[in-house]
């Protein structure tokens, strides 16, 4: 991994990762990465399955439009449990938030107290000892998981559920999920790191060395020979085309489906399943010392370097989409914040027109236009077509009226809905004028309607639309048409507001076209 130096940008560093989301786990699945979690956990799930007193209660199907909305594909025929397994062992990467959300997943990411939810060595795992200490942290980690999933009773809570917070597609919600399949997912997500994040043994798979992230990635004090091999991005992929990545893969498949079957076991209650179930960690996680950066990892060392790729996509990526990632991350990362308060940037425009001596004056009211408009939003993906009709009152005020469609995008899973209709009025305060350019602010109300059935929400629900472009900019194009242009619009769609209200904030960047008439 690079490690990031003081003068490099937490955005930057982040846009980086981003194609790796590696840096702690198999990879989970999104619309530029393989489901590797979510493909070995199912794969385990298909040959062991749900314990026998719970197989009623889990075969009862999840809503549709929770289906339609979850940024991950289930496998055919699944079932309510099998969802909440899925979240949970995608949420150790995740804890709530969306592949989108940079900062957050900064935070679970480089975090020095989480790194045992991934079978990772955190700071103070030093040397030889280091790996042990890293295992064991690992194997308390997951039987805490697994404690959590049976409960407290000897017989297992089939009916017991949790309130989970969960990124879904176009929406963050609590969900309540199958308390036993959703923290057994967890307790998953970190077995199977321990193939992905460790070199292991080629014949027996058993642990050799345990790898370093936290450290490797963000600490300038980091020493390989005392701190541990760093992560390598490579071995979080289980394309079957690799000889080593299927070699993985298929070890976490089968200690996947070994601690399932151990806690499907019914005999000796509670107790018995927890017994069964660390002897299964003993065994995939028993260690074996020896491997260091003087023996060169025991000769596994140069079949890790390979997959060495710094910030690169991993293995099924998109190359397109990480390199276009990782260039906007390095200029980003060389680079301090360079956004102006707004009150900055719009006393820099006025002096820049003192300076160059440009008029300031404001037209005449030039009547009434229609107006077409398309745009997009990025941070909470989405499409905005606009028609509407603008009236000048004032030489600084214009009016106007507007129907929008706005479809949503969900970039993480690739997947589309029809987002809402909006009808609105839109009040226009034109600033300044340079030249032929003017300088304007623009604010909406109205009203929106849910073109779709969403999950806590219902198709044709209708509330409040609000909308503020802070400052755009307007030009002629010919002697009757002009283009306006707002990088920076925010609005603000809340079809339903009972309950916990359903918003859709969006970062838009809008291009019109008004027609004088």
């Amino acid at each position: 991994m690079v490690v990031p130096r003081s003068r490099f940008s937490a955005l930057g560093v982040t846009l980086c990762l981003l194609p790796l989301l590696g840096a702690q786990a198999f990879t989970i699945e999104s619309s530029v990465m393989p489901g590797c979690h979510e493909r070995i956990t199912t794969a385990a799930l298909a040959q062991v399955g749900w314990p026998l007193e719970a197989r009623s209660q889990a075969a009862k199907a999840p809503s549709q439009p929770l289906v339609q909305t979850l940024p991950f594909h289930l496998p055919p025929g699944a079932d309510g449990w099998t969802v909440g397994l899925l979240v949970g062992v995608r949420d150790n990467d995740l804890h709530g938030a969306s592949l989108l959300q940079l900062p957050e997943l900064a935070a679970v990411h480089n975090s020095k107290e989480s790194q045992h939810e991934h079978c990772l060595r955190a700071p103070g795992h030093d040397h030889g000892p280091g790996d042990e200490q890293a295992l064991a942290d690992c194997k308390d980690y997951i039987l805490r998981e697994l404690e959590a999933a049976l409960g407290e009773g000897e017989h297992l809570e089939v009916s017991a559920q949790e309130e989970v917070r969960v990124s879904l597609a176009y929406q963050v919600k609590r969900l309540k999920l199958p308390r036993y399949a959703y923290h057994l997912g967890r307790a998953l997500h970190a077995l199977q790191d321990s193939y992905s994040h460790s070199l292991r043994d080629r014949e027996d798979l058993g642990v050799r060395h345990v790898f370093n992230y936290v450290e490797s990635a963000l600490s300038p004090r980091y020493d390989e020979e005392r701190d541990g091999h760093p992560h390598v991005g490579g071995f979080d992929g289980c394309d079957a085309a690799d000889e080593d990545s299927y070699r993985r893969a298929q070890g976490a498949i089968e200690a996947s489906a070994r601690l399932l079957a151990a806690l499907n076991d019914p005999r000796d209650g509670r107790s018995g399943r927890l017994a069964r179930a660390r002897a299964v960690l003993d065994d995939t996680l028993a260690y074996t010392a020896g491997c260091t950066q003087a023996n060169a990892w025991c000769g596994l060392g140069p079949d890790a370097e390979k997959y060495m790729r710094g910030c690169a996509s991993a293995p099924g990526s998109s190359s397109a989409s990480g390199l276009l990632l990782l260039g906007v991350g390095l200029f980003l990362s060389r680079r301090r914040s360079t956004r102006l308060p707004l009150r900055a940037a719009v006393r820099v425009l006025c002096l820049a027109t003192v300076l160059l001596g440009a008029p300031v004056a404001l037209a005449a009211p030039s009547g009434s236009s229609l107006r077409a408009a398309v745009g997009g939003s990025v941070d909470r993906g989405a499409v905005n077509l606009t028609l509407g009709f603008r009236h000048d009152v004032s030489p600084r005020l214009q009016l106007g009226l507007s129907l929008e469609l706005n479809p949503w995008v969900d970039f993480v899973a690739w997947r589309s809905a029809p987002g809402v209709a909006s009808a609105y009025a839109t009040a226009v305060w034109r600033w300044v004028r340079l030249g032929q350019v003017e300088l304007r602010t623009s604010a909406h109300l109205g009203a929106c309607m849910l073109l779709f059935e969403a999950e806590g929400a219902r198709a044709g629900s209708v509330g409040p639309y609000l909308g503020l472009g802070a400052l755009g900019v307007s030009f002629p194009l010919g002697p009757n048409i002009r283009m306006d242009i707002t990088p920076a619009e925010l609005t603000l769609a809340a079809p339903q507001l009972q309950g916990t209200p359903f918003v859709y904030p969006q970062y838009r960047l809008s291009i019109g076209l008004e027609l004088g008439i």
